[in-house]
């Protein structure tokens, strides 16, 4: 059998387009920071800079009728806090029944936020600080005293006893840091951090940190470092590359034991995930725009768009081409769809970061759908709310990718995923 085989799911199990299990939502375009990098291009003197309380609660409707499982909802932005009613909104779909998490640059939170978040049903944030240093930090926000805020913010999040993630933004000019910023994770208590990749989108297009996007060979080398710092810090810290589905390659080439290889590596934009933003446009994810054949969830139902947008239903197939086509790979990994369409036009071209030549020996799929035994259930629930949509998909892939049909204990601790404090 090829190193690289994998069970998961074949592109016509993909094709049935199960109701998606994490939703981001961009609230607003309003932002009190002026980061050069930004998807959004977002700031603070955003004009029609988001829906109405009435209409973002229909979307919240539109959401628990496409997912009445309660998938994760990203509320992000710009910067969600500047919303007003971003209480109200947070209390609406946790009371639906949703998993309502914000992304935010916590510069807003102090104790009495952290409080207000807490009673209005958030289920975790997402906490962007992207330097170990507040001169890094507050370089690349584009605002001088944010690395503090930010810092004061988390901590007072943990005071709330709110479970977060860092969320840290790779550069050349910060790479260096990633192990400073594990560390800086653990101390400020959060429970995960997750390494993002610059991508050629909004502001990012004509940054001064686009000198500092990372080569190929770059980018390998530092998919390699956080291998290796999640073996190392992985049972005290979930530490995760996101958006960097060639880490599934990586991690299998330099452990056998990582937990980062097939489980949740992969692109999930159109087959478990979906973007909304400030305008109500819908797109497989954050870093994809709208364009002028873009659907608006305000005219068409969320249903019809996750089910048959040309877009959505393209990604699908995973009818890649050149070498993300032959790979067999191609599955767990698939490359990023949105750095290939910013980089290349063709969102089906092949990453056009990866390195990897593939053998085109692909192995054809098996669909096996694992079950849970109760003592895995038992030890799932255990694992903070705004993360367990998550780790139950990624054990369920990583299930599949072993051939296994039985979820354990001892497979959730094989996959390395030990979260709980």
């Amino acid at each position: 059998m090829n190193k690289y085989s994998s069970t998961e799911d074949t592109p016509e199990d993909n094709l049935l387009c199960a109701a998606p299990y994490l939703i981001s939502w961009n609230l607003t375009k309003q932002c009190n920071l002026e980061c050069e990098h930004c998807y959004m291009d977002a700031d603070e003197k955003s004009e029609n800079a988001e829906l109405s309380t009435t209409a973002s609660k229909k979307i919240i409707d539109e959401i628990v009728a496409l997912c009445p499982e309660g998938p994760m909802l990203v509320m992000t932005g710009g910067e969600p806090l500047l919303r007003a009613d971003i209480f109200e909104l947070i209390e609406y779909a946790s009371r639906k029944g949703l998993m309502p998490v914000l992304g935010t640059n916590a510069t807003k939170i102090d104790d009495e936020v952290a409080e207000r978040l807490k009673k209005s049903g958030i289920a975790g944030l997402g906490i962007s600080i992207d330097s170990t240093t507040s001169p890094g930090h507050d370089k690349f926000r584009g605002v001088e005293g944010t690395w503090l805020k930010s810092i004061e913010g988390a901590q007072a999040v943990k005071r709330a006893g709110l479970p977060f993630q860092l969320q840290f933004t790779i550069t050349r000019e910060n790479a260096e840091e990633i192990e400073q910023a594990v560390v800086l994770a653990k101390e400020l208590g959060a429970v995960g951090i997750n390494f993002f990749f610059l991508v050629r989108t909004g502001r990012e297009k004509q940054s001064p940190f686009t000198k500092n996007r990372l080569s190929a060979e770059e980018h390998e080398y530092i998919l390699k470092q956080i291998v290796k710092l999640e073996a190392l810090y992985g049972k005290e810290i979930m530490v995760r590359a996101r958006c960097a589905p060639l880490i599934d390659r990586i991690a299998r080439e330099e452990s056998a034991s990582t937990s980062l290889t097939g489980a949740g590596s992969a692109c999930i934009a159109a087959s478990g995930y979906m973007r909304i933003d400030p305008d109500g446009f819908v797109t497989p994810c954050p870093y994809i725009p709208p364009t002028s054949e873009t659907p608006n969830i305000q005219t068409t139902s969320l249903r019809k768009i996750w089910e048959q947008d040309k877009t959505f239903t393209l990604l699908r197939t995973r009818a890649y081409k050149d070498r993300c086509g032959d790979c067999e790979l191609k599955e767990s990994c698939g490359g990023c769809r949105a750095r290939t369409l910013a980089d290349t036009g063709d969102i089906m071209e092949t990453d056009p970061l990866c390195l990897y030549e593939p053998t085109g020996n692909i192995i054809e799929a098996i669909d096996i759908a694992p079950e849970w035994s109760s003592e895995a259930t038992q030890r799932l629930e255990k694992i903070p709310v705004f993360l367990r949509a998550m780790v139950r998909k990624s054990t369920e892939r990583y299930a599949r990718t072993k051939g296994i049909d039985l979820i354990t204990p001892a497979l959730m601790a094989e996959l390395r995923k030990r979260i709980i404090k």
